[in-house]
């Protein structure tokens, strides 16, 4: 029999919540209790759980069934689906998963797109787009690791398209190959006659880079490199930086012991063979000797300052 409050009592030697009661709805059948109605009750609902799934309620109907909110059951999905929020909402399909997912009932859209379309005409203004908008713009869905592309779920979005979450979207029109829609998202790009670089494509490395030939694209410079033509060969350098022997960018003091400033070309030249080190590339510039020479003096001219060099060699 039932109380008062509409609860159900609790079979002898056990009360609600003691960890004994039989979860089975069986034993309720003496109350008079139907097993459809037992997750009604208020309390017991909540206890026990909201839905009836082979005489036990659950909270949560597992996988291949749905819970109907009107008959209080875990109803089954339809055949060809594995997972569903509802008889026509399947989320996951059993086979064919390529197949897209309709999110709405398409009966029923087509139906008030019908009925919005006579609206609009006796209404002057046009604000009637809510079928529009919920059951074509998104009426479609794939599944988790699958992307739509015209009307399909694919693996892969196709070249050209990349993945935006479900769907794949058009990439920019520079770009083959892309992970976005803008014009600095390409991967690969869409001409063999332009090349990439920090996912751009261009007629042509710009400057402060260099094509790379194994990775078919424009690799950075050296950070002290104007232009160059590797990684690590620089042909020109940026502002206060000179150009060693070696083709590093250097700074004007830091040319090597036998090279001197070229101001001119903004690069290390090399000294005389007579001078270990120099102020240019004439005999006469050495500021000292390798070791099997010596200066031996030195004076002022009207325009440069001499050095004479005394060579062992000579002799």
């Amino acid at each position: 029999r039932l109380n008062e409050g509409a609860l159900p009592t609790c079979p002898p030697k056990s009360a609600i919540g003691d960890p004994v009661w039989p979860p089975q709805t069986r034993s309720w059948s003496y109350f008079g209790v139907k097993p459809s109605q037992l997750c009604h009750f208020i309390g017991v609902g909540v206890l026990l759980g909201r839905f009836l799934l082979a005489e036990t309620c659950v909270h949560t109907c597992p996988r291949g069934t749905f819970g109907d909110l009107k008959s209080r059951k875990c109803e089954n999905c339809t055949d060809d689906c594995e997972n569903c929020s509802g008889p026509r909402h399947c989320l996951k399909c059993q086979s064919q998963p390529h197949r897209p997912l309709y999110l709405h009932e398409v009966i029923l859209c087509f139906f008030l797109y019908y009925i919005q379309f006579l609206l609009v005409l006796s209404v002057k203004e046009n604000k009637l787009f809510f079928c529009l908008d919920r059951c074509f713009s998104f009426s479609l869905v794939c599944m988790d690791q699958f992307f739509l592309h015209n009307g399909k779920c694919l693996p892969d979005c196709p070249s050209g398209f990349y993945a935006d979450s479900r769907s794949c979207s058009p990439c920019h029109e520079d770009c083959k190959e892309c992970d976005g829609p803008d014009s600095d998202d390409c991967n690969e790009c869409a001409s063999r006659s332009f090349v990439l670089y920090n996912g751009e494509c261009f007629e042509e490395c710009p400057e402060g880079s260099y094509y790379e030939t194994e990775t078919e694209d424009c690799q950075e410079c050296d950070r002290t490199c104007q232009i160059c033509s590797s990684s690590s060969a620089c042909l020109t350098c940026k502002e206060g930086m000179v150009l060693n022997s070696q083709g590093h960018c250097v700074t004007a003091k830091h040319c090597s012991l036998t090279e001197y400033h070229d101001e001119q070309t903004q690069t290390c030249k090399p000294c005389h063979k007579r001078c270990s080190r120099c102020t240019g590339p004439a005999e006469h510039q050495c500021l000292s000797c390798p070791k099997n020479g010596h200066l031996l003096s030195k004076y002022l001219a009207p325009a440069a300052r001499f050095y004479f060099v005394f060579s062992f060699e000579d002799m």
